[in-house]
């Protein structure tokens, strides 16, 4: 059965994910479905990602919570 021209224009997504963990970001881009991972290691990596590439979803590691540039994203 083909797909019609609709089925075939689905968006995807765009997730960043940041985490100091590389094997975490790395199983966490990797999960099925229609999305777009952008990784970053560091706080310090991942604000300008999220500036330029506007993603629709962030993910950030719990191991942030304590430093001070997290506060910045939660403005975004």
């Amino acid at each position: 059965m083909a797909q019609s021209h609709s089925e075939t224009l689905v968006t995807r997504r765009k997730v960043l994910i940041a985490d100091p963990h590389t094997a975490r970001r790395a199983a966490l881009a990797r999960r099925p479905g229609r999305s777009l991972a952008i990784e970053a290691a560091t706080l310090c990596e991942a604000f300008p990602l999220a500036e330029q590439s506007m993603p629709d979803v962030l993910l950030l590691s719990i191991d942030f919570l304590a430093e001070p540039d997290f506060q910045g994203f939660l403005n975004l």
